[in-house]
């Protein structure tokens, strides 16, 4: 069922801001000298994938990349530089999304950008969901 074209861009735009916010948090945890939250990491990459999912949702019509770029397939962080590393990555990633010129350009529509905003949506659910696994993982050590 079709969504109203005013809730979409709403939704669209709650979920940029709270990924910014969440980003920011990320980044600033990823640069701390103090040890790692995992519940509130879990926490965030759960909001992330949620987020970002419905982004994908709202999105839909984002044009796919024309030569499928198979994406590293991450594994779980098995102890905190690997977990900072990923954050780092998933970071990265997301900055990508949020700042892709085609989001604040709506004069044109860069096939390639867009292509783009679809590949980083995809890689923010997916790194998203590996670092919620592997904070609940880390989360649980003694």
């Amino acid at each position: 069922r079709k969504k109203d074209p005013k809730t979409v861009m709403i939704e669209i735009n709650e979920d940029f801001g709270r990924l910014r916010v969440i980003n920011d948090e990320i980044e600033k945890a990823c640069s701390s000298t103090q040890a790692l939250d995992y519940k509130s990491i879990s926490d965030e990459a759960t909001e992330i994938k949620k987020r970002a999912a419905r982004l994908k949702t709202n999105l839909s019509g984002l044009p796919k990349a024309e030569k499928d770029e198979k994406r590293q397939k991450e594994n779980v962080p098995l102890d905190e530089t690997q977990m900072k590393a990923l954050l780092s990555s998933l970071n990265e990633t997301i900055k990508s999304l949020i700042s892709n010129p085609v989001f604040s350009d709506m004069g044109s529509l860069d096939n390639h950008l867009a292509a783009k905003a679809n590949q980083d949506l995809d890689g923010t659910i997916s790194l998203s969901e590996v670092a919620r696994k592997g904070a609940e993982k880390l989360g649980k050590r003694p």
